[in-house]
């Protein structure tokens, strides 16, 4: 929720197909505008790209300029080498700043419950917000501490967002709960029988030669 846009730089592309092996072999990742227009065909220098996207926040607004033409853009999606985890092609969002857009954002857990004998878990791991570009939250933070006895579960209704952000995901879901330690039986209680004494291994295999 910055109004610091980062900005990366590109240029339009013409090379589609097989082709696009030689504009990376030249440093060139391809990538492609999505929005309400005609998809765009651009590519985007590797190295200042890679740096700078590694840093962005997600559902934070980029600045993408194309030949001099401004793009308001999210990143979509990324593909990435299989071994070296290159970039290999981008998919840009084109939004409205005025018009509300709906994406994913993940939960994380902060802070530390004072239970003990067990950690506080997540059930949900990403809701859908919904709120205009620049309202957008790249995270929705959970207090560990709100976990107060072993019964307590967190739900989506539970989860605080910023003014200007609507939760779309069904409030009635569980999001997070206390996870107790399981003990586990010893040795001994392993093999006992049900009125407490030791079983006979030796008569049972005995018994199953019979």
């Amino acid at each position: 929720m910055s109004s610091e846009h980062t900005k990366l730089k590109g240029k339009l592309r013409n090379v589609t197909g097989k082709k696009v092996r030689a504009l990376r072999r030249e440093g060139q990742i391809p990538a492609v505008i999505y929005g309400k227009r005609d998809p765009v065909m651009i590519q985007l220098d590797f190295q200042s790209t890679s740096l700078i996207l590694r840093d962005a926040a997600e559902n934070n607004v980029l600045d993408l300029t194309v030949d001099g033409t401004l793009y308001k853009v999210l990143l979509r999606d990324t593909q990435k080498h299989v071994l070296r985890g290159d970039l290999m092609h981008i998919d840009f969002l084109e939004v409205d700043m005025n018009e509300l857009i709906r994406t994913e954002a993940p939960i994380y857990l902060v802070g530390e419950s004072s239970l003990t004998g067990g950690s506080v878990g997540l059930l949900l791991h990403t809701v859908e917000i919904e709120a205009t570009p620049d309202n957008l939250v790249s995270e929705i933070e959970l207090d560990s501490a709100l976990i107060v006895d072993e019964d307590t579960v967190i739900h989506v209704r539970d989860l605080t967002v910023p003014e200007g952000v609507t939760i779309v995901t069904d409030g009635d879901l569980a999001v997070a709960k206390f996870n107790a330690l399981q003990e586990m039986p010893t040795e001994d209680e392993g093999l006992d029988g049900e009125d407490g004494e030791g079983v006979d291994i030796t008569s049972i295999l005995e018994s199953a030669e019979e």
